[in-house]
Formats: structure tokens, C-alpha cells, sequence
């Protein structure tokens, strides 16, 4: 008896599968959300040359060609020629798009006229080629330009988009596309913020993020897996009290004086401005910001003796090196947000987050943090701050 087991067939027995020579070059057979064969194919960048041939008294009048945008905006092109009627109407599915020219117009005035009707087109691009040539890009995995009566010589090109993965859409069709999550086995992430310490490296298919700055302690990593962006940055962090004696006046702003025995307490009036100079900078700073860092909060906590209204300031000095400065102009960076904070009592801790005010940092500056009650004469306090940059 005989057998004909298709896995049992030479190879130059077996067919290709169904459709498989009109399928598309670079495509894969898949089976549709309706259960049908399809060829899905990959995408691709699709450039023309059209050459433009001249109008005799009329003979372009309603001739057309075909041209699409994508795989389904497509347009039919025809010309319209001065004095003649047209007639012309567009097949099914197709958008009209007229091109209008003179009686008897010659091949150069027939590609620009083409041209300026095809760059009306979203998306596309047409250039003149002299003498009566016009190169069209901008179109994307569509049909390609093809001419319908007017006899002209078209050219296309299919340039592979590449790097694409099969994969399902929103509706559970299978269709070519970019590569998801972090771009693959491209060694790169599709972009980096870094706004301090060294560049990260994205290691192989994994994409495991590889932290070369201090071992990756104290850093910050939030992932974007819509644009596949790292943004990351090492961390430095101050922590320090500030206590405020009984006797400081209302609505004044006060930084540390640190000498004798005014260390860590907020009695140095600073004036409306904030104006200092140099020393009473130095006495008061906290903190130095990294060159191009940003300020990324400033937390903490309060308590005072009784029912008291308190303000929290941190402000940034620029110096010059090696210049005498005896009034430095600060710029406020941070401050607590609408009325202040009203305290308590002693053992009613309040917390604060200071609202910030996004700034430049540069090469020498310092942070000071200042004080203030409000309109009453203030008794004790006491603070705990936490200052974080990136």
C-alpha cells in the first residue's frame, strides 16, 4: 500500500505554504485573531523615483498614479490640466489628490508641479531631481508608489527598518514592531540622565543595570519602560540639629553662629535680604552642593515649648575664591510652604518638607539653613534636618 506521509516527502516534493509568493519579502506566516493564514510582515522605510514626462495639449489631463503614506492611507495623484475638463474619480479607498499643470507643459514643469502635490501630503517628502525627476521618502511598510495611466518610470526602494520583534498589539494581532522593554541585546539603554557620577552600561539581552559609583550605594533608579529611560544619580545626604534659644525676635531669620558656645543654634540675624559676608558664611553653611546637582528635599522635624509659629529657610551663597566678599546676596532655595508651622509643645514633634525652588548649582557654593518665628517673640525650639542632593 502506498504511503504518502507529507514528513516522509523529499524536499523538492513540498510545497511553500499558502500564498507564499506573493507574501512580502523579510515576513513570517502567522494565524490571524480570526484564524486565517496571514503573512505578517516586517516594516520598512519605502523611498520613490518618479520620472515626470511632458503634457502634449492634454494628454495628462486625468492621468494618475498611486502612492500611500503607510499600509492603509493611500492616495490616487492625477493631473489636471488648465482649459481641459476632468473627469477623474478616485478608486475605492483612495484619497484624491489633484495635480495641476499648464496645456502642454513640459517634463520639468510636470515634476514640480508633482512635487508640490505630494509634499502636501503629511508625513511625506518630495525633492526635484533635475531635470524632471522627483524623489519621494517618507513613506512607511505601504504599497509601492505604482503608476496607473500616466506611463511615467517609477522606482521604489524598501530600505528594513530592522531591530523589530514580533509581538501582539492592543487587539492580539501579531505585528512586527521595536523592540520592548530595554531595547534587547543592544548593549544601550534608549537614553541616559545623569545628573551626577558616572554613566550606566546596559549588560547583554538581560539589560541588567550596572552601577560603576560606589558600588551602586546611596543611588536612586527610576525606570521608564515607555521610553526605556534610567535616570540615576549618586546620593549625598546632611543631617544636622539646630536648636533656637529663648529672647530671638519675630519675623527675623537667623543662621548658626558657630563659636563659643552658639554651636548648632540659630542666632545670627541675618536681615531681610540674607545678606552675610564671607566668615559668616562659612560659620553658617551646612552643606556643599556637587557642581551641576540637584536639590532634591529638605525634610525634618520641630518641636517647641508652646503654641508657636516658625518659618524654615535654606539658602544658597556663591563665592568667589581668593577675592574678599563682605556682602553676599543669597538666593532662597527652600522654605516651609504657606503660614509656617505652628507648634505645641515640647513633645509634640511636627515634620517638615520645605517647598524648593529649582536652581543651578555651581562650582562654589554653600547652603544655610536660617530660622524665623513669627510676629510673637519666639521662646525655645529645637530642629532636625535632613538636606538630600543628586
Amino acid at each position: 500500500m502506498a504511503t504518502n506521509f507529507h514528513s516522509e516527502l523529499p524536499n523538492d516534493q513540498i510545497h511553500p505554504p499558502k500564498d507564499f509568493s506573493e507574501a512580502h519579502n523579510s515576513s513570517v506566516v502567522t494565524k490571524d485573531i480570526n484564524g486565517a493564514l496571514d503573512w505578517a510582515r516586517a516594516n520598512y522605510n519605502l523611498s520613490a523615483t518618479i520620472v515626470c514626462g511632458a503634457d502634449a495639449a492634454g494628454t495628462l489631463n486625468d492621468k494618475s498614479f498611486k502612492l500611500c503614506s503607510d499600509a492603509t492611507t493611500k492616495y490616487a495623484l492625477h493631473y489636471v490640466v488648465a482649459g481641459y475638463t476632468t473627469l477623474f474619480s478616485a478608486p475605492y479607498g483612495y484619497t484624491a489628490v489633484p495635480i495641476n499643470i499648464a496645456a502642454s507643459a513640459p517634463a520639468g514643469d510636470v515634476a514640480t508641479a508633482t512635487q508640490l502635490a505630494i509634499n502636501a501630503i503629511a508625513g511625506i517628502t518630495a525633492v526635484v531631481a533635475l531635470p524632471n525627476s522627483v524623489n519621494v521618502t517618507g513613506m512607511v511598510s505601504s504599497d509601492p508608489v505604482q503608476d496607473v495611466t500616466t506611463s511615467f518610470i517609477i522606482t521604489n526602494t524598501e530600505t528594513p527598518i530592522g531591530s523589530e520583534f514580533l509581538q501582539t498589539n492592543a487587539s492580539g494581532e501579531i505585528k512586527w514592531g521595536s523592540a520592548p522593554g530595554g531595547g534587547g541585546c543592544s548593549n544601550s539603554w534608549g537614553a541616559i540622565n545623569t545628573p551626577g557620577g558616572s554613566f550606566p552600561t546596559a549588560n547583554g539581552c538581560g539589560d541588567t543595570l550596572v552601577l560603576s559609583t560606589n558600588h551602586g550605594r546611596g543611588m536612586e533608579i527610576e525606570g521608564n519602560n515607555t521610553s526605556d529611560t534610567v535616570y540615576y544619580a549618586p546620593h549625598t545626604t546632611v543631617q544636622f540639629r539646630g536648636n533656637v534659644e529663648t529672647g530671638l525676635e519675630g519675623n527675623t531669620k537667623y543662621c548658626f553662629r558657630q563659636d563659643n558656645n552658639k554651636d548648632q543654634k540659630f542666632f545670627l540675624a541675618m536681615g531681610a535680604s540674607g545678606v552675610l559676608n564671607a566668615a559668616q558664611v562659612i560659620n553658617a553653611g551646612k552643606m556643599i552642593p556637587n557642581t551641576g546637582s540637584v536639590l532634591k528635599s529638605v525634610t525634618g522635624y520641630i518641636s517647641a515649648p508652646n503654641a508657636l509659629t516658625c518659618h524654615l529657610y535654606l539658602y544658597r551663597y556663591s563665592f568667589t575664591c581668593g577675592v574678599e566678599q563682605t556682602s553676599i546676596t543669597p538666593t532662597l532655595v527652600a522654605q516651609t510652604p504657606g503660614e509656617g508651622i505652628t507648634t505645641t509643645g515640647n513633645n509634640t514633634p511636627f515634620c517638615f518638607d520645605l517647598n524648593i525652588t529649582t536652581t543651578a548649582y555651581g562650582d562654589y557654593d554653600i547652603l544655610v539653613p536660617a530660622f524665623s518665628f513669627g510676629a510673637e517673640t519666639g521662646s525655645s525650639a529645637r530642629t532636625m534636618w535632613k538636606i538630600t542632593m543628586y
